[in-house]
């Protein structure tokens, strides 16, 4: 939990980078500082070793080759260092030193080795472990010299002067332990100025804005950020508090919708507790008036102007009683009686009653039923069929008499049934298709407006919906769909 955390993160990647940083810059400084203390005990050698080599030469030159020793030993009195400072044979063998004990001794194996190969200087580890710098000159046999040494060989002799490199390692030591204190104690400070800016600029900004947007998600929207900086935050901080004011103007928005359909809703409650009353009063009446006009219209057998007019007044009762039906099923929506079911079987048997109609003289039907279709585990037949009734209907009403009305059913997604019920009639305006769900709409002078919303009701009751595609003077497409194994997918 701890890595997941911004500050921490924020924390150990400066850290690491002051540190990595810090480490490479304190590594050169020390190289850089190890040059310059060697390239001053190598200088104070060359010039020891320039001035004996010079001293040894002319004594030699004026015969005075006892003095060799004696300027060794002045000279050696000059270094700073714990040194020796010698010759040697070309063949290994120590012929003055200022260290008296070593005279007439072999040379150090590894020295020898060195001085064969034709190396300058060699770095070695003395008796008590600290570093040792040997620097290596041959002492040219010049013209002078081969009086007494001959002609033979190039030199007369090897100087060799060994220099204790201890003082410069304890020098080197204390400047690497101030280095690493300096660069700990650089690299805490610069993470603390760092981690103090990043909190101040960054973190407490974010840290606060965190904790308005939980107060924003336990559903307070009148929280802001109050970020007033300029910077990237700051914006952050706007376009919070830009989204929030946002999401609570929806938020009222919705509530007030919410109210308003409330309200319908109780309205709607209302009227139809209201319709449904009138409806029963109303039917009884109906069914009264239709005997005694039928009980009339025998007596006027032989009057074809009465009859015509009674058969006229049927007419309007019937149709008076199918919208009182349609009230009473919209007011109290039966509950379905769910059932073993075939589509085709349904679509088949609402088509033969449709086809009936003198409207549907004129329509071709088509036909484009799958015959694989499985049967429906939960539906209720007499529902499913009053749906495609009207269905039916409405397609044969927009069609007038005249046009193609296509039935299909297929399975799509592997669990849906679909129904499609298309037409060649004059199609739907864009901006009605909304409406036509909504009760007491319709666009028939002879509609109810039910029909449509007591179908869209009884569809999802068995856990489907009803889609429509239209187009102005090509005609509609009214699509059901229906899960095949019912409500809820109960089975």
């Amino acid at each position: 939990m701890i890595l997941k955390s911004l500050v921490t993160k924020i924390i150990l990647s400066t850290s690491l980078i002051l540190f990595f940083a810090i480490g490479i810059s304190w590594f050169i400084h020390m190289r850089i500082y190890e040059a310059q203390l060697m390239a001053q005990v190598r200088t104070q050698i060359d010039t020891v070793l320039t001035i004996a080599e010079t001293s040894i030469s002319k004594s030699m030159r004026i015969g005075k080759t006892d003095d060799t020793q004696n300027i060794l030993t002045l000279i050696n009195s000059h270094m700073k260092e714990r040194s020796v400072v010698r010759i040697f044979h070309p063949d290994g063998v120590i012929i003055k030193s200022t260290d008296l004990k070593e005279r007439g001794k072999k040379i150090n194996e590894g020295l020898f080795e060195a001085f064969r190969k034709g190396e300058k200087e060699v770095i070695s580890s003395g008796i008590s472990g600290a570093r040792v710098l040997h620097k290596i000159r041959p002492i040219k046999n010049f013209r002078e010299c081969h009086m007494c040494h001959g002609t033979g060989e190039k030199s007369i002799g090897i100087l060799n002067a060994e220099v204790s490199l201890a003082s410069t390692d304890h020098k080197l030591q204390e400047v690497r332990m101030l280095s690493n204190l300096s660069a700990l104690l650089i690299s805490l400070i610069l993470s603390a100025v760092i981690f103090l800016l990043l909190y101040l600029i960054v973190i407490k900004p974010i840290s606060k804005l965190s904790s308005k947007m939980t107060m924003a998600k336990e559903g307070d929207l009148t929280v802001r950020s109050e970020l007033t900086q300029s910077d990237e935050v700051g914006d952050l901080g706007r376009s919070f508090d830009s989204m929030i004011e946002k999401l609570q103007n929806t938020r009222l928005e919705l509530e007030k919708y919410h109210f308003r359909q409330m309200e319908r809703a109780d309205r709607l409650a209302s009227v139809g507790e209201l319709a449904s009353g009138i409806a029963h009063e109303i039917r009884n009446p109906l069914a009264g008036i239709a005997g005694a006009v039928q009980v009339l219209s025998k007596e006027f057998k032989g009057d074809k102007q009465k009859v015509k007019i009674v058969q006229e007044i049927l007419q309007q009762i019937r149709r008076m009683d199918k919208s009182v039906k349609d009230l009473l099923n919209y007011a109290s929506p039966s509950i379905p009686t769910f059932g073993m079911g075939n589509i085709n079987e349904i679509v088949e048997k609402s088509l033969f009653f449709v086809t009936q109609q003198p409207k549907a003289r004129g329509i071709k039907v088509v036909k484009e039923l799958d015959q694989n279709l499985p049967p429906m585990k939960r539906l209720d037949e007499k529902q499913i069929q009053q749906v495609l009734l009207n269905l039916f209907l409405n397609a044969l009403n927009a069609m007038e008499g005249n046009g193609i009305l296509r039935i299909a059913t297929f399975i799509e997604n592997g669990s849906t049934v679909v129904i499609e019920v298309e037409d060649t009639g004059k199609g739907i305006p864009e901006d009605e298709i909304d409406k036509l769900f909504t009760p007491f709409y319709t666009t028939r002078v002879e509609g109810t407006g039910l029909g449509l919303s007591i179908s869209s009701r009884i569809v999802e009751q068995h856990g489907g919906n009803i889609s429509i595609k239209s187009k102005v003077n090509e005609g509609t497409c009214m699509k059901v769909s229906l899960p095949l194994e019912g409500p809820n997918n109960k089975g």
